[in-house]
């Protein structure tokens, strides 16, 4: 067995970490030696050999939404918050929420962000800036040089996907080296009053719809990818735990005859998500009379 040493420096203050720096990882290689019952032919062996194998790859290319799927929808929902508070306290530079639509992605990064006391700020050292929408390359490139000296970049439901300029942009402020320089080398930044490369210090949260297999490769290489993706059970099972914190004036038995509602007129293969919970409450407060015709004939 043969190892390499691992040096690295780390500034660890008011419960983050500051800067990671590894040089020369290390490499162990560990062999395991298996004992085989004397009674076992060469054939037996070489099956239980292949067997294992098998299960091993299979361990391997198991999805993170199979291996999520095997815990509670609640339990799921207490790991993805880890992760993302993992990131804003600056121990991992970038973290990507993805997956279905309206099931509360862009909610717990919110309440991630106000549990850690940051306020959007648009650049500084602490704070946030949110992003959502559509948005160039140019424009990535000044919010990272405004969030240069720290603090958190989420874009929200932004296309870094299609786009190669974007990509690299991306791809070069995610980097796990002690030292992540973004450049645009052109007379652009000049016109604009913008460095043409900069040290980036600044952590990173991406928010999109997309599904887990459609992330680009080079970016779950260097980002915690969180995957969304709830069963329409899973959804009401959720559902009932956030209730009680969905508009707090409102009185949970009524909050509570919205879901129900919910759950027997549900018909198989609709789509059911946070956002139809949000709009029948509104409509029951709104409309009280009319609320369940309005919700049938606008949801």
């Amino acid at each position: 067995m043969q190892t390499n040493n691992l040096q690295g420096e780390t500034n660890i203050k008011n419960g983050t970490l500051e800067n990671i720096n590894f040089t020369n990882p290390s490499s162990v290689t560990n062999e395991v030696v298996t004992p085989i019952a004397s009674t076992a032919t060469t054939a037996e062996t070489q099956s239980i050999e292949e067997n294992t194998k098998i299960r091993e790859m299979k361990a391997r290319n198991q999805s993170i939404t199979d291996k999520m799927s095997k815990h509670s929808v609640n339990k799921r929902f207490e790991m993805m918050e880890s992760i993302v508070l993992m990131v804003i306290r600056r121990f991992s530079p970038s973290v990507i929420v993805c997956g279905t639509g309206g099931l509360g992605k862009s909610h717990m990064v919110k309440e991630a962000l106000k549990r850690m006391n940051l306020v959007e700020d648009k650049k500084g050292k602490q704070g946030f800036t949110w992003v959502a929408g559509h948005i160039a390359p140019t424009g990535v490139y000044t919010a990272m040089h405004d969030r240069q000296e720290g603090g958190v970049l989420v874009l929200d439901d932004v296309d870094i996907w299609s786009g190669e300029t974007m990509m690299e942009l991306c791809k070069a402020a995610l980097d796990s080296y002690g030292q992540r320089v973004i450049s645009w080398n052109s007379s652009w930044a000049d016109n604009n009053g913008l460095p043409r490369k900069f040290d980036f210090k600044g952590q990173v949260i991406f928010i999109t719809n997309k599904m887990e297999h459609e992330m680009p490769q080079p970016l779950v290489d260097r980002s915690w990818l969180v995957p969304v993706v709830l069963t329409t059970t899973e959804v009401f099972e959720r559902m009932n735990t956030i209730l009680p914190n969905m508009y707090p004036g409102v009185d949970i038995n009524i909050k509570r005859g919205v879901l129900k509602h919910l759950k027997e007129t549900h018909a198989n293969g609709d789509a059911v998500t946070f956002r139809t919970l949000d709009r029948a409450i509104r409509l029951r407060m709104g409309a009280p009379k009319e609320w369940k015709e309005l919700l049938t004939v606008f949801s």
